[in-house]
Parts: C-alpha cells; structure tokens; sequence
C-alpha cells in the first residue's frame, strides 16, 4: 500500500463547518483532539500526523491507543468519502510491528476499501513513520448505515 506522495486531493471536512462537532480524531476545534486532515490518492485515503511527547505512551514511544485511533479515524474517513456512506467500527485488529517515535517527524496512514459484504466494508490501514518504514497495520470492519 506505500507509494511516495503524488498529487492528492484534498478532502473538506464538512462536519466541522456545522458546529458542534468535536470528533477527537478529525475535528479542528478540539483542543485535546488529533486534528486529522485527510486526503484522496487514487483508492486510498491518506492522512499525516506529527506525534509530540505528550501523545507518549512509554517514553519517547507513541500510545498503542493513538495509533489505533489514527488507523480507525482513517478507516472512517475511507467510508464517508470513497463509499459515500457513514458507517460504526465493529471490528479492529492492530498489528504494532515496529515502534513509532514521538518527536520524530510526521507518520503517514493510509486506508483502502478491501471488500465490501452485504452492509459491512473490510478495511485495511497502515501506519508509516517518517523514513517510510511500516511501524503498524490494521484490519477493520465498519457497519455501514443504510
């Protein structure tokens, strides 16, 4: 699933223009949030996080719980605007391979559609750090409302 950034599209966050919106993962207006912005490179979703040391789980490591959630936030994106649906996370299966450094530089994540089955989407994630290698993979099943 890794390829070098080419020109992406960049996708507008809708939701955050209606108020009242404070997704931990994508929303601009949360303080404590990710702040997550997102893109379209061909059938994958792209998103670019810097981990600072206060997203630490072990020191200078960043949180299991925070790579997790940048997978699933991705995964969730790669519904709304590669499936036009909203859907919910039933399943999520993280793989941590290699740890990722806190104060290291941006990761990037990448989602796609693996396969869709009746109302659930089969995703995959992967997490990269700044030298491109593969610190984390995730596999999920989100719900997709009808």
């Amino acid at each position: 699933m890794y390829k070098k950034c080419q020109l992406m599209e960049k996708i507008k966050n809708i939701m955050a223009e209606k108020g009242f919106y404070h997704c931990f993962g994508c929303s601009p207006d949360n303080p404590s949030g990710l702040k997550l912005e997102f893109y379209k490179d061909d059938e994958e979703i792209v998103s670019y996080f810097e981990p600072s040391w206060y997203y630490n789980g072990w020191e200078g490591i960043m949180h299991g719980g925070i790579i997790a959630t940048l997978m699933d936030e991705t995964g969730a994106w790669a519904v709304m605007h590669l499936l036009e649906k909203t859907g919910v996370t039933t399943t999520l299966t993280v793989k941590y391979k290699r740890p990722v450094k806190t104060l290291n530089g941006k990761v990037e994540i990448r989602g796609k559609i693996e396969q869709i089955r009746h109302n659930i989407a089969h995703i995959k994630t992967e997490l990269r750090d700044s030298n491109g290698s593969l610190c984390s993979e995730a596999e999920m099943d989100y719900y997709l409302r009808k």
